[in-house]
């Protein structure tokens, strides 16, 4: 199955018919139930088909380093830093092109991501 990358779908019209629950793990423990409880009502809205919830893990950078080695790190997470770049396919996902995504993301670097 090829996955569409993110510079590829357009949010609130592609992928309606789509069903899930995404699991999102973050280090902002202080902001989960407010901020991003936030942020997944208001994608809720746009895709009320997609459940989205949020983990926070206080001990962040050790907890999803065992976590990606057994496969229970959530479907989003902020990258570790102690993950080298040629390890980063294993893992995850390209987002898609720098030049179609750097106009609208912050912290981009690279050609792919």
């Amino acid at each position: 199955m090829d996955i569409p990358t993110i510079d590829q779908i357009k949010v609130g019209e592609d992928y309606q018919d789509l069903t899930a629950s995404i699991k999102v793990l973050t280090n902002r423990t202080d902001i989960v139930d407010t901020v991003y409880k936030g942020y997944a009502e208001d994608f809720m809205k746009v895709y009320p088909n997609i459940t989205v919830t949020y983990e926070g893990i206080t001990d962040y950078e050790e907890s999803l380093n065992l976590r990606l080695t057994n496969g229970d790190w959530g479907d989003l997470c902020f990258i570790p830093t102690s993950v080298n770049k040629n390890e980063l396919s294993s893992y995850f996902t390209a987002l898609g092109a720098y030049d179609t995504l750097a106009s609208h993301l912050q912290f981009l670097y690279g050609e792919n991501l």
